[in-house]
């Protein structure tokens, strides 16, 4: 989660894109009704940004296992209106 790497390699952190709205609306309404405490607001600002902070394992397993189904659930809406809207394949075939 830090943002500022050095790795041994002389690697640097890559920015990656922040997640979608989507994604942080659907991870955050699954969080809400998975059984057990509620993870503390202020732990979603750590667990979503691109920086250094600090939470609970136990506050981090639950979003992380909340984000893993957000993700499986959007990507099959995804799929599905894939194939509602003639979504194909993506695959041109081009001669040489």
């Amino acid at each position: 989660m830090c943002a500022e790497v050095d790795y041994e390699d002389r690697g640097t952190y890559r920015k990656v894109p922040p997640p979608s709205e989507a994604l942080v609306e659907r991870t955050r309404q699954v969080e809400a009704g998975m059984p057990g405490e509620r993870v503390p607001e202020q732990a979603w600002g750590t667990f979503f940004a691109v920086s250094c902070g600090v939470m609970d394992m136990g506050s981090f397993q639950r979003m992380f296992e909340a984000r893993r189904i957000a993700l499986s659930y959007l990507a099959m809406q995804r799929a599905r209106y894939a194939r509602r809207h003639g979504g194909g394949t993506g695959l041109r075939c081009i001669g040489d």
